[in-house]
């Protein structure tokens, strides 16, 4: 996992539980000290980790953590990768030039990144479908992504996500609806 990803956990963490609640997360996950460089790249292990237990910690699931996690990310992405948006896009056309655009820059930029796979297919002006496929199982962290641009654009959306595990790797349909 890119270090980008753990060091805005980090930064959400304590926004959420406090100066000291990544530490604690650290030290519950058995990484006691752990530092997290955004130029580096760390086993996916270490995120789940965290996620378990932060779970325990806040007694919420893996899926509304990663979800509410997304949705802080995205003034984060948009500062990382705006320069590569259209002006002109909203939700949807983000949503469907990611691919080509965040996720083919991020592989370029680092050979070893392995973001989600995303097939997004507009099928109309309200509507996108996105298949997503990673074998870390972390489309909850794309609905709050999905959420935070909705958000940042003024708009509303609906999302649905319907996921499912094939050949280890989480499958999921998610359709986002303009309102």
């Amino acid at each position: 996992m890119h270090g980008f990803i753990f060091s805005e956990l980090q930064k959400y963490v304590t926004q959420k539980l406090g100066e000291s609640a990544w530490e604690k997360l650290l030290s519950d996950s058995n990484l006691n000290g752990k530092k997290y460089f955004i130029v580096k790249v760390y086993p996916d292990k270490e995120l789940e980790d965290i996620l378990a237990t932060a779970v325990k910690i806040t007694g919420l699931s893996r899926d509304a953590i990663l979800e509410d996690f997304g949705n802080y990310l995205v003034p984060h992405l948009f500062n990382f990768y705006g320069s590569l948006l259209n002006p002109e896009w909203k939700t949807l056309d983000v949503l469907e030039q990611t691919e080509k655009t965040m996720h083919t820059a991020v592989r370029y930029g680092d050979k070893t990144a392995t973001p989600p796979a995303l097939v997004c297919e507009r099928l109309n002006d309200k509507t996108v479908n996105i298949k997503y496929t990673s074998d870390r199982h972390m489309s909850a962290l794309g609905v709050g992504i999905i959420k935070g641009i909705a958000s940042h654009f003024n708009e509303k959306v609906e999302i649905e996500n319907k996921k499912g595990v094939k050949d280890g790797k989480e499958i999921a349909d998610i359709r986002v609806e303009l309102l």
